[in-house]
Parts: structure tokens; sequence; C-alpha cells
């Protein structure tokens, strides 16, 4: 059998990107936006050693005739073709689950297609968070009460119990797997432990709800022609996304990102307990259970980086 390719030959990528402008060029709404699509240029970020991974997407800008910024595109790469049509379906499948006006928070592009059977899609320009320090201190304290109501309306509305035929391999196998796990410490591998005690006395009774599963400062945006200080958001990049997937971890990586007050986030924890009518002691195994998943499916994501990452999410849900 042979392996699948971890990696790509960047020289493959510039014949997708004219045949792609050539597609684009005769298009209605590339028209109708006079987006200057001959001068666009799309790149895969910095690759170390000169390594372009199976899970890069080409990413870029998109100016109009009088080169101001107006779209943004994705383009997957010539070995993982289907990478930005997974994106979108995984995008639009979790916008289906929401009603107005939560679903419009989940951005969807307003062209997508293939091109030489590679996936692309463009989007409208939402606006990354501030780096400036002081202005990043002040969309924090706008968005965080938004973004939390947000995630609980999530739940409350895609939140359903795990059923019996799905509770190995959806929460039983990915305790097991993180019990095996030899970088944890021996108090998170006994709090997975205890945790599938609880399943099999039937005190702790799991369920899924939708997850973004990478909810973090980088994917929660201002919409186009929005002020710098808005209460309004949009969350990007659902590739990762699951509709059944395992609540409080979202929770935990927005928390992380917008460093949100100990009293704030406590009583977003407590809603997720109550609207999952579970006990606190469960938030543990939620959010070891959803470490446990994203450990089975590392694909191209570091060992060492998921390592840390646990760690220190591990060490947050205890300080909330």
């Amino acid at each position: 059998m042979t392996n699948a390719p971890t990696s790509f030959d960047p020289k493959l990528f510039p014949p997708v990107l004219a045949a792609l402008k050539q597609s684009l060029s005769g298009l209605d709404e590339i028209r109708k936006r006079n987006l200057d699509i001959d001068n666009m240029a799309l790149d895969p970020g910095p690759m170390k050693n000169n390594y372009y991974p199976v899970d890069v997407t080409y990413k870029g800008l998109i100016r109009d005739m009088a080169g101001s910024p107006g779209a943004f595109i994705l383009c997957a790469n010539p070995v993982g073709k289907t990478l930005v049509r997974d994106n979108v379906e995984k995008a639009r499948a979790a916008k289906a689950l929401l009603s107005p006006p939560h679903n419009q928070i989940i951005d969807l592009p307003f062209l997508s297609g293939d091109v030489q059977e590679v996936s692309w899609a463009i989007y409208d320009l939402n606006i990354a968070l501030s780096q400036d320090r002081w202005a990043w201190q002040a969309q924090k304290r706008l968005l965080t009460p938004v973004v939390g109501r947000w995630l609980t309306e999530v739940l409350k509305t895609t939140g359903k119990p795990v059923s019996h035929t799905d509770l190995y391999s959806m929460i039983v196998s990915p305790l097991e797997a993180l019990c095996r796990e030899k970088a944890f410490s021996g108090e998170m591998t006994k709090a997975a432990t205890d945790a599938l005690k609880r399943i099999e006395s039937g005190t702790w009774k799991p369920c899924t709800a939708l997850a973004h599963n990478d909810l973090w400062r980088g994917n929660i945006m201002r919409p186009p022609h929005t002020p710098v200080f808005t209460r309004q958001f949009r969350v990007i990049d659902w590739a990762g996304s699951e509709v059944c997937g395992i609540p409080f971890f979202d929770l935990f990586k927005f928390l992380q990102s917008f460093t949100v007050p100990r009293g704030t986030g406590q009583k977003l924890i407590q809603t997720h307990c109550n609207l999952l009518e579970c006990s606190p002691m469960d938030i543990t195994g939620y959010l070891l259970t959803a470490l446990g998943v994203l450990g089975q499916n590392l694909n191209q994501f570091p060992h060492h980086a998921y390592i840390n990452l646990a760690r220190g999410l591990y060490a947050l849900h205890k300080k909330y």
C-alpha cells in the first residue's frame, strides 16, 4: 500500500494560479465588484526548510481596480485539493444548525469552485482584531460578552445526548487514548480515568454540540465596514469543526485567547453546566475528551504543539 503524501512541491501551484485567474476573470460577480484578478497574488505563508504540508492553503487579498482591498481568497494546494471545499461545506453545515441572527456569525464565501480539481473560495474582507495593545483591550471588553452569549446559544441550540451506540467512539475511545499519552501528567490521566468511571456508572451522561474547535483571537474578526470598536463579529476557518463536537473546548480556547476575567469565565462555565445538566466534575471530562479527540486526529499538527496546547488548557480550566 502506498502511503498518502504529507507534502507537495510548491512548483505545482503556479499553473493552478494561472488557471484560477483565467477562470475568475470571466465571472459576473468579479466584474460587479470591480476586482483586479490579474494582479492577485496568493501565498501559503512562511514554510520551514521549504517543506509544504498537504494541509496548507494559499491565501491572498484581491484588490479592486482602484488598489483598495476588496476581498479575501483561499485556494487549496495541488495535493490537498479539497481543503477549501471541505472548509466551506463544514461552515455551511454549521450555519444550517443555527437560526438568525446567530448563524450570521458564520462566514460563507460569495464565490467558490474548483479549478484543475483544486478548490477555492472568495470571501468578503473581514477585519482582524487590533494588534495595538490598548485598542485590543477595548475590543476584548466589547466582544467578550457577545461571543460568550453566542457560545451559549450554540450549545443551547445544538446540544444533544450521545447515543449508547456512539458513546465508545465519541467519548470513551478519546479518553482511553489520552490515558495512554506518556507526555501527560499523572493528574491528567487520573482525571481521564475518573471520567471513564463516571460514564461507566452512569453518573456522567455526555452530550455533543456544534464545535468550531479553534476558537481563538485569530479566527474571530470584525465584519466589513464596521468601526474598530464594535460588538459585531464573525468566526472564520471552520475546517476543523464538527456538528457533533465536544462541549467546553471552544469555551476554554476562547477564555484563554481573550484572557477573560475569572468571574466572567466562571459564569459562562456554569451556564454551560446548566445547559448540559452536568456536574462541575464533568467539565474536566468534557475537556479531556476533546483533547483526546484532537490527539487522535493530529494530521499535520505537530505532536509537541498538541502536548503544549493540552497542558495549557488543562491548567487553565483549573484556574476557573
